[in-house]
């Protein structure tokens, strides 16, 4: 595969930055960008699960409202049909890959929460230490964009 040299910046920020010694929460918020560049995406989000509460948390975004995360975090992720399948997968995975974007269409989750942020096609990364949840990745594309 070739990389054009832009591409090539932003993985090398990616590399410059998971050899760092930052704090989990600013390593997500500071891949945010050179991550989203690298693979195309138009919005990118990132949360930790936290298993004494069984929900997801801390929540990073990158072009989004700033209410995007504690919406997500205080109702949506009761009502994503996406996550809990994508979040089993130890690989990155797309979400049409779990649901049909036909029946992703077709759910409040979609037409409440990712249609009016312009979200429309995604891939999430799921991070795990042995079992433990470290961290995700969400990485999405809008309608006009490719799978």
């Amino acid at each position: 595969m070739y990389l054009h040299s832009n591409r090539v910046r932003h993985l090398q920020r990616i590399m410059a930055l998971l050899a760092a010694r930052l704090a989990p929460d600013e390593l997500r918020l500071e891949l945010a960008r050179p991550l989203a560049r690298l693979l195309d995406a138009d919005f990118y989000a990132s949360y930790v699960w936290d298993d004494n509460s069984a929900r997801f948390t801390r929540g990073v975004l990158l072009n989004g409202r700033t209410t995007h995360c504690q919406l997500y975090e205080a109702h949506f992720q009761y009502a994503d049909p996406v996550a809990p399948h994508l979040m089993k997968m130890r690989v990155p995975t797309r979400a049409s890959d779990v649901i049909s974007q036909r029946k992703l269409v077709a759910t409040s989750f979609f037409s409440q929460f990712l249609r009016p942020e312009g979200v429309y096609w995604g891939i999430n990364a799921y991070a795990h230490d042995g079992c433990r949840h470290l961290g995700d990745v969400r990485l999405w594309r809008r309608r006009s964009r490719e799978d």
